[in-house]
């Protein structure tokens, strides 16, 4: 979901990409940073990065990708009944650890490109907690 981030020159906001997320940015990614994933049981999706105050939307289902305003779009109804029945049916985390100039790792490998020596990851305070269900409806007026 990140991985377009910085592809377009400016994001959906209308900040530069660059500054958004990466080396010396918004979200510095040469520190730590914390990632927050929410699931809705309708299928809504966000993730969001923050550090040190500062936050940033990376994800948002009703308005997926990271592409110029006007091609923004939300997840389609396919997508999200896909979502909404893997979430049913149980999730597993999965984490990637890579670092390369190019994607070429997602074709089955990086190699010579992929530099893994210098890389690493650290995963903390990690928790699963329930959303809680939104409050009913205000009762309705005496007629």
């Amino acid at each position: 979901c990140v991985a377009n981030l910085g592809r377009n020159p400016v994001a959906p906001g209308g900040r530069p990409a660059r500054e958004l997320y990466g080396p010396g940015a918004h979200i510095d990614t040469l520190a730590s940073f914390d990632v927050s994933v929410v699931f809705g049981l309708s299928g809504r999706l966000t993730v969001t990065l923050s550090q040190a105050g500062a936050m940033l939307r990376v994800f948002d289902s009703s308005t997926a990708g990271n592409f110029p305003a006007a091609q923004r779009r939300p997840m389609s109804e396919a997508d999200v009944a896909a979502w909404v029945r893997a979430l049913a049916d149980g999730m597993v985390l999965c984490v990637s650890l890579w670092r390369s100039d190019s994607m070429d790792w997602l074709d089955g490998g990086c190699a010579p490109h992929c530099d893994l020596d210098s890389t690493s990851v650290r995963i903390g305070r990690f928790r699963i907690e329930e959303i809680p269900p939104p409050p009913p409806p205000p009762p309705s007026a005496p007629p």
